[in-house]
């Protein structure tokens, strides 16, 4: 495995685990920081390419 895919692997669990603990969160367009549900969909499409 490349790296790339090592680290979208750890981000990947960090986001997975990170979502439940956010509590209530303001809508994504009105916060400074993407929401965690939405790092999570992100990290799994860039990794795609290399799980077909």
């Amino acid at each position: 495995m490349t790296t790339r895919v090592l680290l979208l692997n750890a981000a990947i669990a960090l986001w997975r685990n990170m979502a439940p603990a956010g509590g209530s969160r303001p809508p994504q367009w009105l916060s400074t920081h993407p929401d965690p549900a939405s790092r999570l969909r992100d990290c799994r499409r860039a990794r795609r390419p290399w799980f077909r």
